[in-house]
């Protein structure tokens, strides 16, 4: 089957000095801590029906909205959409941790991503199982009209951070895929099925695909830069690393804000 998909829009900047606000998005605790330690802060509810809180941090040139949204896709739509609808934010990016696809990876490393796809987007028939954009109709449409399930980055939020990130970053730092989905990937037979979705594919996480999508319908600069917690090759178990190593990872996520902070202090 020959699918044509719809052109969209995947570059929003042109410049980073056109962010004036920035969205960072967490999931967890121990991810915002790292992001705010040492920072000053105003926190801010997001509604009377929302639990949900956000950290602003006001720089010279750019307000820097901090979010923990809680683990998953459905908890990472919620977040964007309470903080969209309050503020007009220029930019997004996503942050923590994930678990390597890619065998040259390794604790503490860093994957800016190029693309994000979900990887649990699956339209399936008798024959196939066919990768569909996440709330698209699929079987239903033409061949010609589908969307394109794979989610592309801001051209401009990727160099930019790529560079920032060399700046302060001593370890190494990757471009390539992020693969996401509703799955905790602790398999590593499931790591190297769903890495053959992508020939770049270097990370697998639970929160990014929800955050590109909503992105790319609100025309809005998206990233993922996220931190690797597991081996795709672990010496003992998957989710063992993952706890091992997580206050590791985080480490590799403060240097993240530093390289902000360089940015948007000048």
């Amino acid at each position: 089957m020959t699918i044509s998909y719809q052109p969209y829009k995947s570059d929003i900047l042109s410049n980073v000095a056109q962010i004036r606000c920035l969205l960072i998005v967490v999931a967890m605790e121990s991810e915002e801590k790292s992001l705010i330690e040492d920072l000053e802060y105003e926190e801010i509810s997001l509604g009377k029906n929302s639990s949900l809180t956000i950290k602003k941090i006001q720089l010279p040139t750019c307000d820097i909205l901090i979010g923990r949204s809680g683990v998953g896709l459905v908890n990472a739509g919620i977040l964007f959409t309470l903080v969209t609808e309050k503020y007009n934010v220029d930019a997004i990016i996503q942050t923590g941790v994930g678990g390597a696809l890619n065998k040259s990876l390794n604790i503490g490393d860093i994957v800016v991503s190029k693309k994000i796809i979900q990887h649990d987007s699956i339209a399936s028939d008798d024959k196939n199982n066919h990768l569909m954009a996440a709330g698209e109709l699929f079987h239903s449409t033409p061949n010609n009209q589908q969307i394109d399930p794979v989610l592309r980055s801001d051209t401009t939020l990727k160099n930019w951070i790529t560079s920032a990130l060399s700046e302060t970053f001593p370890g190494k730092v990757y471009e390539g895929t992020i693969l996401s989905g509703s799955e905790f990937v602790g398999s590593k037979r499931k790591k190297e099925c769903i890495a053959t979705l992508d020939k770049e594919a270097m990370l697998v996480d639970m929160e990014s695909a929800a955050l590109a999508q909503l992105s790319r319908k609100a025309s809005i600069a998206f990233i993922s830069v996220k931190v690797v917690a597991d081996k795709a090759s672990p010496d003992t178990s998957i989710v063992t690393e993952y706890k091992t190593f997580l206050s590791a990872a985080n480490t590799s996520t403060q240097l993240i804000m530093k390289s902000l902070q360089l940015t948007f202090n000048r």
